[in-house]
């Protein structure tokens, strides 16, 4: 069916459609958040060090950033911003939440915000938000 050129965006673009959603229903699910960088975010024009910006064409496949001299692949670093970017994200609107892991660690979480409540004892105890 994707070989009907008349066809085959509307094919594959529904096809990406149903695949977004069933990891949006998992992900919900699971207790956790899918983050969507905005479309134009310029993650493979960014240093992922210092965050300055520059021209990468497309046949450019080592970022070298001319501020801090960081090398690496183009991909790498577009996944390093996008983590950035998302982390960041998930940081700006989850403020003051924590989640504590089995080995104590208090690590921002991923999912659903999760309160934490101090009982009588001085023990922590989690909250899911109602």
């Amino acid at each position: 069916m994707v070989r009907n050129h008349n066809l085959a965006k509307s094919i594959s673009d529904a096809g990406w459609g149903i695949f977004t959603h069933q990891l949006h229903y998992k992900a919900e699910y699971a207790g956790s958040v899918i983050h969507n960088s905005d479309r134009f975010y310029p993650s493979s024009k960014l240093c992922n060090k210092c965050g300055s910006k520059q021209n990468m064409p497309l046949h450019k496949r080592t970022f070298q950033c001319q501020c801090c001299g960081n090398v690496e692949d183009r991909d790498s670093n577009a996944s390093k911003n996008l983590l950035n970017d998302a982390l960041h994200s998930i940081n700006t609107n989850t403020v003051g939440t924590t989640e504590f892991q089995a080995c104590g660690d208090d690590t921002a979480t991923f999912g659903q915000s999760k309160a934490s409540i101090v009982n009588e004892s001085g023990s922590h105890v989690l909250k899911s938000p109602q």
